[in-house]
């Protein structure tokens, strides 16, 4: 009679961890999207390259988790389905959304961002930061062809609330092969659209 032995599978260490999946128990959790997320993250860069966009205000001092790790928290989260910030406080302890910020899983005092440092980072962002998080976007985006495109249609849905400028629904952008001319211009229509949306206020 024979038996079989399932292999276990086994990803990049993580802060001096290895990492492998099976069905023994110990500490468990039921996000392994995590993981493979940073997996993702690790080849194209996209965390580091919009925390790299943000000014980080903080005193260095009062500084426990950086900017990017916030960042790679926020991202992972909502990709795995946990889109309000209230969630942070119970995710904060899972060892793999730990492990997918290179923390250690089981020491209490590696313990990711709660739901208040979130609500400080969202509230320090400005229209700069906006600014240059749609430059990193976009570029982001174009860097992922072997060229430039043409053009780039960007077709919202809706204008958002106490928006004071108009968006045509599907609006067109031609661009040079100069890709730095992309992204100026979709990068100013992206941020009237995020600054307008929350009232009125002085022009840039």
């Amino acid at each position: 009679m024979s038996y079989s032995t399932p292999q276990q599978l086994c990803f990049p260490p993580i802060a001096g961890y290895t990492i492998r999946a099976d069905f023994e128990g110990g500490a468990l959790s039921s996000d392994f999207g995590a993981l493979l997320l940073r997996g993702i993250d690790r080849q194209i860069g996209l965390t580091e390259r919009l925390a790299t966009a943000m000014q980080d205000k903080r005193h260095p001092s009062y500084i426990d988790h950086p900017l990017r790790d916030l960042v790679a928290q926020r991202i992972y989260q909502i990709a795995s389905g946990y889109a309000d910030g209230n969630d942070a406080n119970s995710l904060r302890h899972d060892p793999l959304f730990k492990l997918s910020v290179q923390r250690p899983p089981l020491e209490p005092a590696q313990d990711l961002a709660s739901a208040p440092t979130f609500s400080r980072l969202e509230h320090s962002v400005d229209r700069k930061d906006l600014y240059r998080l749609t430059h990193a976007l976009v570029d982001h985006f174009i860097a992922s062809s072997p060229e430039p495109p043409a053009a780039i249609v960007l077709a919202p849905s809706h204008p958002p609330p106490l928006c004071s400028t108009s968006i045509t629904p599907m609006t067109r952008l031609m661009a040079s092969r100069n890709s730095r001319s992309i992204t100026t211009t979709i990068g100013v229509i992206a941020i009237c659209r995020c600054s307008f949306s929350k009232g009125p206020h002085t022009p840039w």
